[in-house]
């Protein structure tokens, strides 16, 4: 395969399966991923693997104030983790904002933001399995179905 067709091609995995991944899958990604590029080549990565799922729910827990601060950030256009500029939004509003999608949705809410260069503009939103996709490039993809079939 092409270098360009493998960068064409290459997904983003947003969801992942409870499957355990055996230590040889692990070590061979690891193994591949030392190569990578590195500023000024100096391989400055440490790799530390959870396998105990308490641990793991305890680093996502520590990792939510975060994570809805920067999806508040995003709603407000402002440009999340800037160091310059002093941000609008406070922990209020981002709570204001999941409890907001939980009582219209019905559901507990995560408010997850994804910055995806492919969108070109809108905003994608998934309600349990249901996926309500307002972007550009999605309408635009819809437009050349309807031509194709024309």
């Amino acid at each position: 395969m092409e270098l360009y067709d493998v960068m064409h091609t290459t997904c983003s995995a947003r969801q992942f399966t409870d499957d355990p991944l055996p230590d040889e899958t692990l070590v061979t990604i690891l193994d591949h991923a030392r190569f990578a590029p590195s500023g000024g080549n100096r391989q400055g990565w440490r790799v530390i693997v959870v396998r105990d799922r308490a641990t793991k729910e305890a680093l996502a827990a520590l990792s939510a104030p975060a994570a809805k601060r920067y999806a508040a950030q995003v709603q407000a256009g402002e440009n999340p983790w800037n160091t310059i500029d002093r941000t609008r939004v406070d922990a209020a509003t981002i709570e204001r904002l999941t409890a907001a999608l939980g009582k219209a949705t019905g559901k507990d809410v995560e408010v997850k933001t994804v910055v995806d260069p492919t969108v070109i503009g809108g905003v994608v939103a998934r309600v349990g399995d249901v996926v309500i996709d307002g972007t550009v490039s999605h309408r635009l993809l819809q437009l050349r179905e309807t031509l194709n079939k024309r």
